[in-house]
């Protein structure tokens, strides 16, 4: 297999969005939010909240007082592998058919069922 997630913590398909969420975030904005993930995933803050507790549990964000969130390096080393994953398939993808219209949910797709057969 040419790329590996395989992860102590082996995270789920969805908490790997919330992780590809947050780092793409991070390199746009010093500070993040439970409303800037809410409004990148495009979902209720409500459901963010409900899942930054198990990010947080295992292992892979900080939360301080103030709400900001933060990825731990076991975060921020699984998130940078998924956004070099998207990455290359974005270049393979633009290259292909021509068109840097590539949905981002179509690649989001395709990552986690390779994933998932990790």
């Amino acid at each position: 297999m040419l790329f590996s997630l395989r992860r102590e913590t082996d995270a789920h398909s969805c908490q790997k969005k919330y992780l590809f969420s947050i780092y793409e975030i991070g390199l746009q904005k010093a500070i993040i939010r439970s409303v800037d993930i809410a409004k990148v995933i495009q979902i209720s803050k409500a459901s963010v909240c409900n899942m930054l507790p198990v990010l947080v549990d295992d292992g892979l964000i900080e939360k301080d007082s103030d709400r900001i969130i933060a990825l731990t390096d076991e975060g921020e080393a699984l998130a940078e592998t998924l956004y070099d994953i998207y990455k290359v398939l974005y270049q393979f993808f633009r290259d292909i058919f021509k068109s840097s219209q590539i949905s981002a949910s179509v690649l989001q797709d395709v990552l986690s069922q390779h994933f998932q057969r990790a």
